[in-house]
């Protein structure tokens, strides 16, 4: 009996150290000479409890974030924000950060903090990436469209459009609001999707019609007796694969807000059945634009889309390196 008790407390004495080691690893460790939150330096979910309860007071964080520079009396200073992780190197400088993002791009790099926000839902795309020969093979994929032919007869024509379709819209509502502002942002969120749905598959995503064609049916709509008041439109259900891309990246918010990044979003996707549906919806999308412009490549035919560049490209890449061509990669799902 002795002996039992013992062991039992030579395990649960073993346990202790070994939940003490893995708690002081997981504390947050400051660079020196930057500075810091001391309360969140020395708690494992460092800076998190604050930025949750900005983010649920605000719905946004950068106003907390500016707001700690101020509190802290410096343009530089870091953050804890993720268990385990790096700090967040926080630089409030107007000028230093135009000076980082337009002069000295060999010196600093995308962070895998960006990268994560899409990591679950585009796994193999270029935007985790580093700058290395595996990113500069990503961006020749599509190096077609960076060209002034793809420019000219492809992006912008489907500008045109998604353009011409907004203004339409705009007539519509203009014409049931009597002269009274209304909110536009969908409308532009609509345009722009349609836009790059035109070049990026060669047909818009016809958003922006839609909205057109249901408040085309309206007679008058609701106005408050204010005529300083905005006035506010219903928005038409969009389709299940165009409503998919606003799910998508509504959802990469998980990654941003929770202490587990990444993995948060990805066990998201696995249970909720709208982000599961919308990734399927996503990836159905493109396997059937993917399978439009082999067809079109095996015919011949002209590429009018940045799919069409991309599939005719790997099927070039593949004849040239004696290989198969890899139509359905997950690189190129993701890239595209």
């Amino acid at each position: 009996m002795a002996l039992f008790t013992a062991t039992a407390a030579t395990f649960a004495a073993s346990i202790s150290a070994l939940a003490y080691l893995i708690y002081r690893a997981l504390l947050p460790k400051p660079i020196p000479g930057i500075p810091c939150d001391p309360v969140s330096a020395g708690r494992l979910l460092g800076d998190i409890p604050d930025l949750l309860k900005a983010q649920k007071r605000r719905q946004e964080a950068f106003t907390f974030i500016a707001e700690k520079c101020i509190r802290l009396k410096s343009p530089v200073i870091q953050m804890f924000a993720q268990i385990g992780g790096k700090p967040w190197l926080i630089v409030a400088d107007a000028r230093e950060g135009i000076d980082i993002m337009t002069s000295r791009a060999s010196e600093f790099d995308r962070s895998a903090l960006f990268g994560g926000l899409f990591k679950a839902t585009l796994p193999a795309s270029q935007l985790l990436l580093p700058t290395n020969e595996e990113w500069r093979h990503h961006r020749r994929i599509l190096a077609d469209t960076l060209s002034p032919n793809f420019l000219e007869s492809t992006s912008a024509p489907a500008i045109y459009s998604a353009v011409s379709d907004l203004l339409q819209l705009w007539r519509q509502k203009s014409r049931l609001a009597l002269g009274r502002s209304f909110n536009v942002e969908n409308d532009l969120i609509h345009a722009a999707l349609d836009a790059i749905r035109a070049a990026a598959f060669g047909s818009p995503a016809g958003a922006t019609q839609l909205q057109s064609s249901h408040i085309r049916n309206l007679d008058q709509v609701d106005l408050d007796m204010d005529s300083a008041s905005t006035v506010e439109f219903l928005t038409a259900p969009l389709s299940a694969e165009v409503d998919a891309v606003g799910v998508l990246g509504d959802s990469s918010e998980i990654t941003a807000s929770s202490p587990f990044g990444s993995w948060a979003h990805q066990f998201t996707i696995w249970t909720y059945p709208s982000l599961r549906a919308a990734m399927k919806a996503k990836n159905t999308l493109i396997r059937s634009k993917i399978a439009d412009a082999t067809l079109k490549a095996e015919r011949g035919q002209v590429p009018s889309s940045a799919t069409d560049f991309a599939v005719a490209r790997e099927i070039k890449d593949a004849a040239r390196t004696d290989r198969k061509a890899d139509l359905h990669s997950p690189v190129l799902r993701d890239k595209l």
